[in-house]
């Protein structure tokens, strides 16, 4: 079995982003100018494992390309050696740009940090590493969208290449996650309690983390496996848990929107003005609660897990092939939140 930390680069919400910079590493190292974008742009929120990817890029360039000068730092580095170059003298401030400039492959973090002249700064080392194409990666826990405080100028530069979103991790994510790094602290733990705790938690994965260290801590005190209300418990404090949202309140909303009964969907009716509701209930209870799949399943007339965990599958496919419905269930979720 896998350890946990080699999955955090192999969950489905990080596939895209992993699978584009690995095509743009490989093009980079064949040198092919014109197929590699010279900016790429990772966001997504913190703990969500963008060190981690562009970590393994860099030793993946590294590893086949042993000659290519290649650097990976903070933007706050960054603006600490722009700050003592300054101050030491003006050789200094241009031999430090030159050295950024002629860097094969420079990988610049958090660039939300950056302050607007020191953004504008990089924003002409950038103009320079472009036009000899040299590859720059710069990650972001915001949406590239959202760096008002900058120039135009710099929001140009840094969006002119691939923008890839490296979104928090789902449910089911969550809770592979939570499984695999249980089992290697050998921490067990009831399997609706770890569902329940799947479904409570956010999706930043350095949150997942000190989650399993408390729980394993908990386990290693009682001496026994855990059972959901161990879990209850330990995380019955202000910030731990979700605002409250039950099931009967996302039946009532969702049945409100088209225009059925919440006890209409709790029927074994197949019909499709049914049927697609009552899967997006599961779909949203599983997002928004903390019930389990068998609880969920349990207010839809007795149904099993099963048919619960394909409901939100079913949902998820159609969120990706259909933008009227995406658009739906986001508004349903923004309004339940």
């Amino acid at each position: 079995m896998a350890a946990p930390h080699s999955l955090r680069l192999n969950f489905p919400e990080h596939r895209l982003a992993r699978l584009s910079l690995d095509r743009v590493g490989k093009l980079f190292v064949l040198r092919a100018p014109k197929r590699f974008d010279a900016i790429s742009i990772l966001y997504g929120p913190p703990g969500s494992g963008k060190t981690r990817l562009l970590g393994s890029l860099c030793r993946k360039i590294l590893k086949v390309s042993q000659n290519k000068t290649t650097q990976m730092m903070r933007a706050s580095d960054f603006c600490q050696s722009l700050r003592d170059a300054e101050m030491a003298n003006r050789d200094d401030f241009e031999t430090l740009q030159n050295q950024l400039i002629d860097l094969d492959l420079l990988v610049l973090e958090d660039i939300q940090l950056l302050k607007p002249r020191e953004a504008d700064i990089l924003a002409r080392i950038l103009d320079e590493r472009t036009a000899r194409r040299n590859l720059t990666i710069l990650s972001t826990s915001i949406a590239p969208g959202q760096l008002t405080k900058f120039s135009y100028r710099f929001i140009n530069r840094i969006t002119s290449g691939l923008i890839l979103e490296l979104p928090a991790l789902g449910p089911e994510s969550r809770l592979l996650f939570l499984e695999r790094k249980l089992e290697s602290f050998g921490t067990k733990i009831e399997t609706q309690a770890l569902e329940w705790l799947a479904g409570l938690v956010e999706g930043s994965m350095r949150r997942l983390q000190s989650i399993c260290n408390r729980v394993h801590s908990m386990v290693r005190t009682l001496g026994r496996p855990l059972k959901r209300a161990d879990l209850e418990k330990l995380f019955a404090t202000p910030g731990h848990l979700k605002k409250a949202i039950s099931v009967e309140s996302i039946a009532s909303k969702v049945g409100k929107h088209f225009r059925i009964t919440p006890k209409s969907m709790q029927t074994r009716s197949r019909d499709k003005e049914i049927v697609l509701p009552r899967q997006i209930v599961m779909y949203l209870a599983r997002r928004l609660t903390g019930m389990s799949l068998q609880e969920i399943g349990e207010f839809f007339g007795g149904r099993d897990h099963s048919t619960v965990l394909h409901a939100c599958k079913k949902v998820e496919d159609e969120i990706g092939n259909n933008i009227s419905l995406s658009g739906t269930i986001r508004q349903l979720e923004h309004d339940l939140a």
